[in-house]
């Protein structure tokens, strides 16, 4: 379909993916393992189907893969909300991530637009 590396919205995730893991390794009490794993897991996913989407014979197959690369967005921003409630992630942080998550989902939902016309 296309290379990822020409992608912005890759590049944006990415971004977003490393700041998660930044905000992930501050989180030390092993009471939220499970957070700051589902933290890491949720952001990586997020550029992971951007590239693997990208290998896609059709606009469509690479739309189903950025559709699940925004429903990881949100699954990442809600993790930071859990986190930023439970006192784990500084209010600076929290909104620096958020910020960047907004951006991505929106650079998701244009690219997916994109090629829903592309394949009628």
């Amino acid at each position: 379909m296309s290379d990822y590396r020409d992608l912005n919205v890759f590049h944006k995730a990415h971004q977003m993916s490393k700041l998660a893991n930044e905000i992930a390794r501050s989180i030390r009490s092993s009471d939220y393992r499970y957070l700051k794993n589902q933290l890491l897991r949720s952001a990586h996913s997020v550029p992971s189907n951007i590239v693997e989407g990208s290998g896609q014979e059709s606009p469509r197959k690479f739309a189903n893969y950025l559709r699940i690369s925004r429903n990881s967005a949100n699954e990442t921003e809600y993790h930071c909300f859990a986190a930023h409630d439970f006192g784990l992630i500084p209010e600076a942080k929290f909104i620096e991530i958020t910020g960047l998550i907004e951006e991505v989902r929106r650079m998701l939902e244009a690219l997916i637009a994109y090629l829903k016309k592309k394949s009628e």
